[in-house]
């Protein structure tokens, strides 16, 4: 698999930066963040919300500079 162009566009080394999926539950609106996982897409399908039992979507991919070693 090749590295994605936002690694590119961060100015980052893909081993410098960590990247989360922001998930948030249609129904009761609660959020979770969690470390990214091949194949998320804005708008996809997130895991099960704990609360209400429905599928969260999920609504940001983003990264972080990853804490220095």
């Amino acid at each position: 698999m090749s590295t994605p162009m936002w690694y590119f566009a961060s100015g980052l080394k893909p081993s410098q930066l960590r990247v989360f999926t922001i998930e948030e539950c249609p129904s009761c609106k609660r959020k979770m963040r969690r470390e990214f996982k091949a194949g998320d897409y804005i708008v996809g399908t997130g895991e099960t919300c704990e609360e209400c039992h429905v599928p969260r979507v999920i609504t940001m991919i983003y990264g972080e500079e990853a804490p220095p070693k």
